[in-house]
Parts: structure tokens; C-alpha cells; sequence
């Protein structure tokens, strides 16, 4: 595993600097909100998002997902996207991004996602939504012993700010 991450680490590191710039870092927060095995949660997350490519960002965002009646779950999602964005430079843009990635955390929380959506950039602040679809490949049981749902589909809105490094 450890190699295979390395490995990882270097192609991106080739690929942003490919074309003589350096990469870009930026950094979100977001929260979400949504149902999973018929209980209400709000997720935070805290995002870092390396630009490979102006159009390549590899996304790496702590994740605290809060459970009506459940024990929380924290972790970490890694993530590749292709985003495009008609704002850059300009100050006012709209943005549209897709990807896929791992969610890490328990084993029985963690799985491989799919995400997609819409920004609208006004100055410093995107304003937009989303959907996210985590599969689970072992999502186990919940308190009752009833197994859980092997797929948790949230529906995003983003109202972000944003910095770089």
C-alpha cells in the first residue's frame, strides 16, 4: 500500500509540473446534511485541494459526520476531479466539477465515491450544489444488528470561501 501511494505521489508530482508552473494549493471548508439508514446527520469537512492542472485537482478533505442516534464517524476523503472554471482570473465565474475518490475511515464507513455539481464564483465566495454516492463494500450493522445500506447518496449545497497557498 505504501508503495503504491508513493507511486501516486510522484505521477502527480510529474504531472503538475509538466508544463514548467508550479502547482497551486487551496484550501475549503463545507458541510453537508443528509439521511443514511433512515437517521438525519451534518457532515463538516476541511478541504485541501492540490490544482495538478488547471483543470485536475487532487482533493483531500477531513471529513466529522454528526448522527441523530448514531455514533459520529470521522476520517478522510481523497478524491481526483476534473473542474472547470469560467471565472479564472475574472472575479465572478460559474464552475462545475466531477471525480471519484475513497472515503477512509472505520472499515465499515469507508468505500469508494462518486461526486459531481455546480459553483457559481462571486469574488471570494462559491455559492453552488452537489451529489455525492458513497458505496460501501462492508457497511456492517447498526445498533439494532440490522445491516446497514451499501450505498449513502447526499445531495450538497456549497457555500464556500477559500484561500490559497
Amino acid at each position: 500500500m505504501k508503495k503504491l501511494i508513493l507511486t501516486i505521489l510522484m505521477l502527480f508530482s510529474s504531472m503538475s509540473f509538466a508544463q514548467g508552473e508550479p502547482s497551486k494549493l487551496t484550501y475549503d471548508i463545507g458541510a453537508a446534511t443528509g439521511t443514511y439508514n433512515d437517521k438525519s446527520y451534518t457532515e463538516l469537512n476541511l478541504g485541501l485541494n492540490w490544482f495538478l492542472q488547471d483543470y485536475l485537482v487532487w482533493r483531500n478533505a477531513f471529513f466529522h459526520r454528526m448522527v441523530t442516534g448514531a455514533d459520529p464517524a470521522s476520517g478522510l476523503d481523497t478524491s481526483l476531479r476534473m473542474q472547470y472554471d469560467s471565472g479564472r482570473p475574472d472575479p465572478i465565474g460559474f464552475g462545475a466539477f466531477a471525480g471519484g475518490g475513497y472515503r477512509i475511515t472505520k472499515k465499515e464507513s469507508g468505500g469508494p465515491f462518486a461526486e459531481a455539481g455546480l459553483t457559481l464564483k462571486v469574488g471570494g465566495i462559491s455559492i453552488g450544489g452537489g451529489v455525492k454516492a458513497i458505496f460501501y463494500p462492508d457497511p456492517g450493522k447498526d445498533a439494532n444488528g440490522d445491516s446497514l445500506p451499501k450505498q449513502d447518496t447526499t445531495v450538497f449545497l456549497i457555500l464556500a470561501g477559500g484561500g490559497a497557498f
